[in-house]
């Protein structure tokens, strides 16, 4: 270990663990459904969610069985097989689907399903189904207290399928069994070699060092583990084995494990471990594993008059980024900084715009994101304040980012990313190349599917999926390194910083020129006439005055100068539960607060418009204002007024037609904002509600496109409002609904500007 290296007791050291994750989070939004106040409920908490959920990107690797479940009618499975494959066949980036005919896999492999007598039966199933994508993020996480991951699927018959990818499959970890012996195990040679082992953990104190082989694990042969890996590709074949040894390490708090080592001498050396408690903070995000994060910092010295900070941790999760931003501020003065993401399996990848933005001074993109219906790019958000509110200039100076084949998903699109723009140099050994974001689904038997909803593409074009990001500077694992003491990856990366420091070489230009933010919204109407009205159909004035008149008349809202919304928000197929408030005042100031707050999660956003100024505080991509489209829909939403479609706000509505929406006979409407942003509104025919909407919703990642259905209209103080919003968007389900809804209570100084945003606004 080297001298300056954090003590693996302290808190925040890093241990070795399995437990990866990938579902799908996502996070921020202002979007502008046609309804506007009446919407900004769902607007802006819902489609928050969303992007929590979809920039979820954790990757974990698949584990071994647990014992086989006793044989039993399965009059679920065909249900659960056509639930898990449409979700699949509406969800899916590629309509290709990679080049699988995806509807004959349903014909070959649901018969097999619907003969399926033993729960682990239809799971090799629906895994045998996934798997011919061919792609990572895809597998079945069984349901039940041990959430264990499925073995690899059997020899069901396949016609020429491509060789699958391991599935980011987690496993959940009971509180009884977060324990380990603080060593981290690397593939090597088809041998699990120790990359590290932590000061005073167990396996440390025990005698166990860098450089050492892990031969036996109460008294299982290491090389038996790649047994259960039949049907996979070498490479796959041994990062299946390498997670079943991790997991063998695994276990209740002082429970013991038997160990067999070879050293550096290849001597058999026996050892007994005593489990420790887990390091880190237990957090968890719907129906995610419970995840133990962690961080290290460190300041090195590389020489009398060079300094560098380190910065070490475990997985991109929320709980982490106060932690992140306040290692960041205590290293602003350092000659450079090293970000060690190896064996970091991923997680919540809007962290990544927080984090970069450290290191970035403009909006600079880091990548895409690409669904089926929308394109969501990934920005740095530059970092200009810090806690307190006090501006700083973003960190100048050399980075250097270390990466593994254990960094997987949002630690590769950060390295990559960085690496693309010319901001960051990466050091180590190729990863994993597994960078899709996914999200996770109930399915009807209780178990959950993890599937990739979309792909990622870097700002130079690349595709990291199943590629991985190529280091700058390779240092191959080399074990005789290890037994000398040295950790090549961390000391090139030392040795490159002093460089840049002795010849006072600058940082590398950016590469990319920053994108721009959009002046002009893209969603405004064409300049051309409009079409003769049909004469069979109400006005959209008539239409309106009946909506008007349902909802209680003008009178209802005009008497009233605030009005504040209380209510939750869940993703039922995700297991999200979080409470959101909306308040607002005349005659456009606005406030939404959401949070998801349980005992292993803390995660609270906050957005709002003081009548001149739009922001937003998100707890992982840090403090920003809002410009172009982003302000422009939350000015829209803001008018106390945009109830009624007061026709100040808007540069024209039009009635297009009479249709069904969700059942209902409604008159569809067409209107475009004073903005330009245009949205579709659905009017019951009978009563004059509004139904629901289409719009496409206009984020800080881009363009998205949702229906949002209204339902279970309640009256408040003489007002007829909705309190149920479903928004279906790019094929999940966000729902919202308002619990009370009181009037004239709001105070003014609510709306106050928080000090991160008032120091982003100061000069610099």
């Amino acid at each position: 270990m080297r001298n300056n290296e954090p003590e693996w007791a302290a808190a925040g050291s890093l241990a070795s663990r399995t437990q990866v994750c990938d579902g799908k989070p996502l996070m921020y939004w202002t979007p502008k459904i046609a309804s506007r106040c009446q919407l900004a409920i769902h607007r802006t908490a819902s489609l928050w969610i969303l992007l929590i959920l979809l920039a979820w990107t954790g990757c974990a690797t698949r584990q071994p069985a647990s014992a086989p479940a006793a044989r039993q009618s399965l009059p679920e499975a065909a249900a659960t097989f056509d639930a898990a494959w449409d979700i699949i066949n509406r969800t899916h980036y590629d309509t290709n689907f990679n080049g699988v005919n995806w509807r004959r896999v349903r014909e070959e492999l649901r018969p097999q399903a619907e003969a399926a007598t033993s729960t682990e039966a239809l799971r090799a199933v629906l895994e045998a189904m996934v798997h011919r994508l061919g792609q990572s993020h895809f597998g079945i996480i069984p349901s039940g207290p041990n959430l264990r991951a499925t073995s690899p699927p059997p020899n069901i018959s396949a016609t020429n399928a491509p060789a699958p990818k391991p599935s980011p499959v987690a496993t959940a970890e009971p509180e009884r069994a977060a324990g380990d012996i603080g060593i981290e195990l690397r593939l090597w040679k088809r041998q699990y070699l120790v990359s590290r082992a932590h000061t005073n953990s167990p396996a440390w104190q025990a005698g166990a060092r860098p450089g050492w082989l892990l031969d036996k694990v109460n008294g299982v042969p290491a090389k038996s583990l790649a047994a259960g890996a039949k049907g996979y590709n070498r490479r796959h074949r041994e990062e299946i084995a390498w997670a079943a040894m991790c997991e063998l390490l695994k276990g209740a708090p002082g429970s013991r494990v038997e160990l067999e080592f070879l050293d550096g001498q290849n001597r058999k050396v026996a050892i007994t471990c005593e489990r420790a408690p887990t390091a880190g903070a237990a957090t968890k995000l719907g129906f995610l594993p419970t995840f133990y994060a962690r961080l290290e910092k460190a300041h090195l010295r590389l020489s009398p008059n060079t300094r560098a900070g380190l910065i070490r941790f475990n997985i991109w999760m929320p709980s982490l980024s106060a932690a992140l931003d306040q290692a960041i501020d205590e290293m602003r003065n350092e000659d450079g900084i090293i970000i060690d993401l190896r064996g970091n399996p991923g997680g919540q990848v809007t962290m990544v715009m927080g984090m970069s933005g450290h290191f970035l001074g403009d909006h600079y993109s880091l990548g895409a994101l690409r669904t089926r219906d929308a394109v969501l790019h990934l920005t740095a958000n530059p970092r200009l304040v810090d806690a307190s509110g006090h501006s700083v200039p973003p960190f100048a100076g050399p980075v250097a980012i270390l990466v593994d084949d254990c960094s997987f998903s949002a630690s590769e699109i950060f390295a990559g990313g960085m690496q693309a723009i010319g901001r960051a140099r990466v050091f180590g050994q190729s990863t994993a190349g597994m960078a899709l974001p996914a999200t996770v689904d109930t399915l009807p038997n209780g178990d959950r599917m993890v599937h990739a909803f979309g792909d990622f593409v870097a700002p130079n074009g690349t595709r990291w999926e199943g590629r991985g990001v190529i280091p700058d500077t390779a240092t191959p694992r080399r074990r005789a390194r290890l037994l000398a003491g040295h950790d090549d990856a961390l000391e090139a990366a030392e040795a490159w910083i002093a460089a840049q420091k002795r010849h006072h070489t600058p940082p590398s230009p950016l590469a990319v020129i920053p994108p721009s933010a959009p002046t002009t919204n893209h969603l405004a109407a064409p300049a051309t006439a409009p079409a003769a009205r049909d004469a069979s159909l109400p006005s959209a004035a008539e239409v309106l005055a009946k909506y008007v008149a349902a909802c209680g008349g003008r009178e209802a809202l005009a008497k009233h100068h605030s009005m504040h919304f209380k209510g939750t928000v869940r993703l039922p197929a995700q297991g999200f539960n979080g409470q959101t408030e909306i308040l607002q005042a005349r005659p456009n100031k606005f406030l939404t607060r959401i949070s998801f707050k349980s005992k292993l999660l803390d995660l609270r956003m906050t957005q709002g418009y003081d009548g001149k100024t739009g922001w937003m505080i998100d707890p992982t991509a840090g403090p920003m204002l809002m410009k172009g489209n982003s302000l422009s829909q939350l000015e829209d939403q803001a008018d106390f007024e945009a109830l009624f479609h007061d026709a100040r706000l808007y540069q024209s509505m039009e009635i297009t037609g009479q249709e069904l929406f969700e059942g209902k006979p409604c008159y569809k409407m067409r209107s475009i904002s004073k903005t330009g942003a245009e949205s579709t509104e659905f009017f019951d025919v009978e009563t004059g509600l509004i139904a629901g909407t289409i719009s496409r919703q206009e984020t800080i990642l881009g363009s998205i496109p949702a229906t949002t259905v209204l339902s279970d209209y309640r009256r408040f103080d003489g007002l007829l409002t909705p309190t149920r919003y479903t928004i279906k968007c790019i094929g999940f389900d966000i729902i919202t609904v308002i619990e009370s809804l009181e009037f004239d209570q709001v105070e003014d100084s609510v709306f106050a500007l928080p000090p991160q945003i008032e120091g982003l606004l100061q000069k610099p």
